[in-house]
């Protein structure tokens, strides 16, 4: 076989042509910044496996009623496709949902359209919540501290949302099981 202007040269040619549209396509369509499963315990972690962990990511706030309760942050990314993810925030170190975002998955958003994409929306792709610790409180007397997964007060989260994020954090902070309302 001669090298040049054969059937396998034609072939190899246009596969190039066909496979450089579909990786451009692909690249475009990767989220920015880390890979799913890779996130330093400085900027949050995926999976809260028990209270020690918990602790770890929590930072004390202040709420009405409740001094210096233990709060996790976490944002769920992509609700809005069939895979969405799950990220708990080091809320120490990243009090705002938008810097966490930007500084520990690496987007390239402003805050006008993050606020846009996550609050106030039944068409949003992202949804932001707390996890805060009640630790004396005692709904029963088999069950002593609650977890309870919150929104900003404004922000008209629907059903199916709130059902989302309550399966995908009881899947990932399995130790709350019974206590995560």
């Amino acid at each position: 076989m001669v090298w040049g202007d054969g059937p396998m040269i034609k072939y190899a040619a246009a596969t190039r042509w066909i496979l450089l549209p579909v990786g451009i396509a692909l690249a475009a369509c990767l989220p920015a910044g880390v890979a799913w499963g890779q996130l330093s315990s400085s900027c949050g972690t995926l999976m809260i496996p028990d209270r020690a962990t918990f602790d770890f990511y929590s930072d004390r706030n202040n709420f009405p009623g409740a001094m210096q309760v233990p709060e996790v942050k976490f944002v769920i990314t992509g609700v809005d496709t069939p895979t969405p993810h799950l990220y708990f925030q080091n809320t120490k170190n990243f009090s705002y949902h938008y810097d966490f975002v930007v500084d520990c998955l690496g987007w390239s958003i402003d805050l006008d359209t993050f606020n846009r994409q996550t609050y106030f929306s039944d068409h949003r792709k992202n949804l932001a919540g707390s996890l805060i610790a009640h630790d004396h409180y005692e709904p029963n007397e088999a069950v002593r501290g609650i977890y309870t997964m919150e929104f900003w007060p404004t922000d008209p989260v629907t059903f199916p949302f709130v059902r989302m994020a309550y399966e995908m954090i009881l899947g990932n902070m399995p130790f709350a099981a019974g206590k995560l309302y």
